[in-house]
């Protein structure tokens, strides 16, 4: 099995009201263990720049070594050419059109022939390949 995992609102537990950000990251990462013990991929896949999604694994007490792979949103549009401008100037916070951005995870998740992907932001539940179940975390 190929699993997407978003970090933010999902691995990195923010989201989440009924239980504490720290014990929801546990869990998250409890389960990533398991799936890529067992052989399978579990591939994090972040808006920022796979250098910043590094850095906050590390600020997570989280290792990177942990997944399969980490691919980022910012580095797949720039490797890709779309015209992106940051804000402020300089910042090293990446934007593009929206219609881009949101369609950008379900590219990804095609190029890696995922099999599920849960995000926190259902805007990139439209753009999933039909084969790829989009789960909603909340």
């Amino acid at each position: 099995m190929k699993i997407g995992m978003d970090l933010h609102g999902v691995l990195d537990g923010m989201l989440c009201t009924k239980v504490r950000s720290s014990e929801k990251s546990a869990l998250w990462l409890l389960f990533v263990r398991q799936m890529v013990h067992s052989g399978h991929e579990v591939h994090l896949i972040s808006g920022p720049t796979r250098s910043q999604i590094i850095g906050e694994l590390v600020e997570l007490n989280i290792d990177s070594n942990e997944f399969t792979d980490i691919f980022s949103v910012v580095d797949y549009l720039k490797d890709h050419g779309a015209k992106m401008w940051q804000d402020p100037p300089d910042s090293g916070r990446w934007f593009t059109d929206d219609s881009v951005w949101w369609a950008t995870k379900g590219e990804i998740a095609k190029d890696l022939e995922l099999d599920i992907m849960f995000d926190d932001s259902q805007q990139y539940a439209e753009a999933m390949p039909e084969n790829v179940k989009f789960v909603l975390v909340k």
